[in-house]
């Protein structure tokens, strides 16, 4: 699968500690993302991504957008972005170096220490600037390849042992906890993990903006399109194989291909209600393609569904596709 997971907005990443929201004109790329993700302060755990839906795996590529302020003195952080165990803390992560926080450093956590792997030579953290971050690992073990881009330019290329106990592949993207950094948090965006070069990669966001072709659900749009997680509104129904469709954000311009699309909700199903399950998908090419449905709990979740290929042509994905995609929820028992 060239795309393993995407994550750029809070509903996904509610496993491991939940992201603060930051809209700060700036942190992130208007225009791709509706904001940015502060990772929650140590002592807390990293946020977590959902699981890959292929499984663990022992190489691929990591990207994402980070930003902060001005650095705390010696403060550090060091995890800003990486991949770990969906099951526990342990982690292989990008960070800042102890003793000089614009040097990027290699770590590996083992869910109570940090073992510094490699420092790069020079210093590539910027303060008061939005970076592209690309990792590649390959073949984690005794033996890896980590190599570390900033903006493009390799500044870490590491051999060696990156394994911690009980940790033999990885299957979630994290980021954080961030620590001794003041009011100075980092901010991350459109991440991405995926089995080939990430450093041309971009993602984008699209949320509701109207009604779609379908509007069989209790509630509008405008009650689950929130930058920031408000379960208090939603929209709803109890009768099976309604679709409830959204229109999407429009495409920032330029010419892309398209390599995969993710559609995310949280949902969750209410005591006694005789739906129990959420199909998630999309409207294209005046077609309804969900896929086979998500076993809903009484706890709010968020359920993905990734697709390389348009599932209703099943060629790749086109701009003329995103263009005019719709979101379709369709409910079941």
């Amino acid at each position: 699968m060239p795309v393993l997971w995407v994550g750029g907005e809070d509903l996904s990443f509610q496993n491991g500690s939940s992201p603060t929201v930051d809209t700060t004109s700036g942190r992130f790329r208007t225009g791709y993302a509706r904001c940015g993700l502060c990772p929650i302060v140590s002592p807390s755990n990293a946020m977590k991504g959902n699981e890959f839906v292929g499984g663990a795996v022992t190489s691929a590529w990591i990207t994402a957008r980070q930003y902060w302020g001005i650095h705390n003195g010696t403060s550090v952080s060091k995890s800003i972005v990486g991949v770990g165990q969906f099951s526990s803390q342990k982690a292989l992560v990008v960070g800042m170096n102890v003793s000089n926080p614009s040097k990027v450093t290699l770590y590996k956590y083992d869910g109570t220490t940090y073992t510094d792997l490699a420092d790069e030579s020079g210093a590539s953290w910027a303060d008061n600037t939005l970076q592209k971050v690309d990792i590649h690992i390959n073949n984690y073990g005794v033996s890896a390849t980590v190599d570390v881009y900033v903006g493009g330019v390799l500044v870490i290329s590491f051999n060696g042992d990156v394994t911690v106990s009980g940790m033999t592949n990885f299957n979630c993207c994290i980021a954080g906890p961030y620590t001794g950094m003041g009011s100075q948090a980092f901010v991350v965006s459109e991440m991405i993990i995926a089995d080939e070069d990430t450093r041309t990669f971009s993602l984008f966001t699209q949320a509701g903006t109207g009604t779609g072709w379908d509007d069989l659900w209790t509630g509008a749009y405008t009650d689950c399109n929130p930058i920031t997680i408000n379960d208090a509104n939603s929209v709803y129904t109890q009768t099976a194989g309604q679709d409830e469709a959204f229109a999407l954000t429009s495409l920032p311009s330029g010419t892309f291909s398209v390599k995969a699309v993710l559609a995310a909700a949280r949902a969750q199903k209410t005591s006694g209600s005789p739906i129990g399950t959420l199909k998630l998908g999309w409207y294209t090419s005046s077609t309804v393609a969900v896929d086979s449905g998500h076993a809903l709990t009484s706890a709010w979740e968020c359920y993905e569904n990734l697709a390389l290929l348009n599932p209703v042509t099943a060629s790749n994905w086109t701009q003329s596709d995103i263009g005019s995609l719709q979101e379709d929820l369709q409910s079941a028992t």
